[in-house]
């Protein structure tokens, strides 16, 4: 049977829609497929809540017209947390009237559409394939091969587990969160996509890809610390390999190399003489040698991305940087908290053993291009680099940077090894001999791809089990009570152990007596944290509460804890209404 022309010609013509669409429903599997069954658009997600939950009552204070830059939950001390994602989906519900449950899903998942689309079109562009376009979704789809490693008896199955809190897992369980790590690296990777496509020979408007991949990457930094340091480093390390590449310069690669080692060497040195921040701009300094170069024979790239990068990051950098030489504690507990989150080595490159699959069976492509070649030698570099900071001093949650590489170099890869590997094939006559070798080796990462759907089929699982947070405004409803009780109350509240204070944070913007430890601190730290630890084991410290300037308390009829407030204690109910009593001091 054969095909007519037209026929033929409408396929070929429709088939990378098909890609691009198949990208796009992957996503939407992800981020919205294991909450379909509960409330998807106007719930919170379950999914590891506890932090989520925090960084949601920064944007319902936004949206509410309350303090932008102080401790979210009770409104003193000072914030230095980055938070213009969730500045952004608290003004957007101001805006439109939607909760902020609702614009945390709808600004996440259209960011995180925009960019899986985008990486699928440059894929087929690049290749010349409609097959590419789904690259990308295969992509965010790849596991940390978990459930082969640990067996699904293993509670989590689906991620490997470290020290501590620290976890390896997929981008799946990533982008499920669409909180501002999510935004951060899509931002990241489309900046990144930029770079790539303003490196290539002969682009079509190299200076505006290049300034956009600056302002992209600029403006994480004011989004989450860890994805603005990842694509920082690892565009610096790209534009130096760039650099090293097109010049052949033995003397470029020898001091760019002695400035690395010298830098790595003495990194413990530095920080624990300036600190742990110094150490990785230290670090950085080995991208000099061929930014000098590049800024004495063609400035006009490098001032085009690096103007712009400055300008966008420096709204952040500069709140950081007052913060430090203030001698804020928190910031200097964030510096040294990050104890025994490294990344060991046979589980860490066990987890990444599909993107390092992908990286060898591009690299044994000959003659490839260098401006394709350059992020195979960048993406390496950087990831080890930056997971082994634990050795050279820097010593910020490893695991983090294991992570935040992990989704970059997939997505990157999943642009560039189909573009490898059609540039390769049009001329296999020429190279016959490491084709198979590649072949067999892309074989070999389909195959752990697929055995390792396990861990995003466990994921899934997990996801949908946790479900959401209903939260509902109808009259009559708790939540509905606790909303309107709060409404104009004074001074800090604080709840029994029945009321959970993070939810109750996405009600109302009242001040209330709780904090994230990580997040930011209150004026009144250490009465505060007396008084959680305290209310956690069910009992009421009022001489904490005193201390920590709570003044109202809310209360549930039916909680079964020690928590019995009274004159004694300095507290009088002023209200009562469906079980929840107020309790107001009178000093």
């Amino acid at each position: 049977m054969h095909t007519s022309p037209g026929l033929r010609h409408a396929l070929v013509r429709v088939a990378p829609f098909v890609g691009i669409a198949t990208s796009l429903v992957v996503v939407w599997w992800i981020v919205m497929g294991p909450i379909m069954g509960s409330d998807p658009w106007t719930g919170f997600r379950l999914y590891f809540a506890n932090d989520q939950l925090s960084y949601a009552r920064i944007a319902t204070n936004v949206a509410n017209g309350s303090s932008w830059f102080s401790e979210p939950f009770t409104h003193t001390g000072r914030s230095y947390y980055p938070s213009l994602w969730y500045f952004t989906i608290g003004l957007f519900s101001a805006a439109t009237g939607l909760s902020v449950p609702t614009g945390w899903t709808l600004l996440g998942v259209g960011l995180v559409s925009i960019t899986i689309v985008l990486f699928a079109i440059i894929a087929w562009k690049l290749s010349g394939h409609w097959w590419a376009a789904i690259t990308p979704a295969l992509a965010i789809t790849a596991g940390t091969s978990s459930s082969l490693l640990q067996g699904p008896s293993f509670e989590g199955f689906w991620q490997t587990r470290l020290d501590h809190h620290a976890v390896l897992w997929g981008p799946f369980a990533t982008l499920f969160t669409l909180n501002a790590e999510v935004a951060a690296l899509s931002l990241a990777a489309l900046g990144l996509l930029a770079f790539l496509l303003a490196s290539l020979p002969n682009p079509m408007r190299p200076l505006p890809l290049l300034l956009t991949a600056g302002l992209l990457i600029g403006i994480t930094a004011n989004i989450q610390t860890y994805t603005f340091l990842t694509s920082l480093f690892l565009l610096a390390t790209w534009g130096t390999v760039l650099v090293l590449l097109r010049e052949r310069s033995t003397r470029l690669v020898v001091s760019t190399s002695i400035v690395l080692a010298a830098a790595l060497l003495s990194g413990p040195i530095v920080a624990a003489l300036v600190g742990e921040l110094a150490t990785f701009v230290w670090v950085m300094f080995a991208a000099l040698p061929a930014a000098l170069h590049q800024l004495r024979y063609r400035p006009q790239p490098l001032l085009v991305l690096l103007i712009p990068l400055a300008v966008a990051a420096s709204p952040q950098l500069l709140r950081t940087a007052m913060g430090l030489l203030s001698n804020d504690p928190f910031l200097a507990y964030r510096s040294t908290s990050t104890e025994s989150l490294a990344v060991p080595l046979v589980p860490g490159l066990a987890a990444a053993a599909i993107p390092i699959l992908l990286w060898l069976a591009a690299w044994i492509a000959p003659r490839m291009d260098r401006h394709l070649r350059a992020p195979l030698v960048a993406l390496p570099v950087a990831a080890s680099i930056l997971v082994l900071n634990n050795y050279w001093g820097f010593n910020q949650e490893p695991y983090r940077f294991w992570m935040q590489m992990n989704i970059l170099s997939l997505l990157l890869l999943s642009v560039v090894v189909p573009a490898v590997f059609v540039q390769w094939y049009r001329r296999r006559r020429h190279y016959p001999r490491r084709l198979p070798a590649a072949y067999l080796i892309l074989t070999m990462a389909g195959s752990l791809y697929v055995a390792g759907l396990g861990d995003l089929f466990g994921f899934w699982d997990y996801a949908s089990r946790q479900g959401t947070i209903t939260i509902s405004t109808d009259p009559g409803s708790d939540q509905a009570v606790l909303q309107s009780l709060t409404k104009d109350l004074e001074g800090l509240v604080a709840t029994d152990p029945c009321i959970d204070p993070q939810e109750l944070g996405l009600l109302t913007s009242t001040p209330i007596g709780y904090y994230n430890l990580g997040l930011a601190w209150p004026a009144d730290a250490l009465a505060l944290q007396r008084f959680k630890l305290a209310r956690d084991e069910g009992v009421f410290d009022s001489a904490a509460a005193q201390e920590a300037g709570i003044s109202t308390l809310i209360t549930y009829s039916g909680c079964d804890s020690q928590w019995r407030p009274g004159p004694r204690e300095g507290f009088f109910p002023l209200e009562s209404r469906q079980g929840f009593l107020v309790w107001q001091s009178r000093q």
